[in-house]
């Protein structure tokens, strides 16, 4: 039986800090050979709280054997994040938004949401949507909300889809057009459906 490793060829070993897709920090606390191989994981946010995830491909190793998850994931983010990578950059500002594993700070969340939206995350594009709607971080700006909000909606974000659909339901950033309102929000009800 093959060993199992993650998708770039590196052995899985346990107490490995991991990055789940979705940017989810876990822990790897048992590992299985077999085809394909599978690891029990344990939330590094909940530690005691385990889950199986058979799928390695969606594992990417932050550090080895580390006693400090969060530093260790917030690194690996960060380097991610400078190099471009516009989930990690969504990802670091939801970090500085919730202040898991950083000091919470709200300009920080806005700069790496802002960050995000440009290099087209959705969910960078939401998250600075809402910033813009509710003026947190930055000034109220309901059209520039209005903007982010439709280009995450047009890449199947839900909620992006709900609160476009509110926008243009209220005039609110943009012309009232309750066709617009009725068209984002079957959307979304397509969205939650699947």
């Amino acid at each position: 039986m093959n060993e199992p490793r993650y998708s770039d060829g590196t052995l899985i070993e346990k107490g490995d800090a991991v990055l789940r897709s979705g940017v989810v920090p876990a822990r790897i606390i048992d590992a299985f050979e077999g085809d394909p191989a599978s690891v029990w994981l344990e939330d590094a946010e909940r530690p005691g709280r385990t889950f199986a995830n058979a799928d390695l491909w969606d594992l990417t190793l932050v550090e080895r054997n580390t006693l400090d998850f969060g530093r260790a994931g917030v690194a690996w983010l960060g380097r991610q994040a400078e190099s471009g990578d516009a989930q990690a950059q969504a990802a670091l500002g939801w970090l500085y938004e919730t202040g898991v594993a950083v000091a919470a700070d709200d300009a920080l969340a806005v700069a790496w949401y802002a960050r995000a939206a440009q290099g087209g995350d959705p969910a960078g594009q939401f998250n600075y949507a809402l910033r813009c709607e509710k003026g947190r971080g930055v000034p109220v700006d309901l059209p520039q909300a209005a903007r982010w909000y439709l280009a995450s909606a047009e890449q199947g974000f839900g909620p992006a889809m709900m609160n476009l659909s509110n926008m243009y339901r209220d005039g609110r950033g943009v012309g009232q057009d309750v066709q617009q309102a009725i068209r984002w929000l079957r959307a979304f009800e397509a969205a939650n459906a699947a």
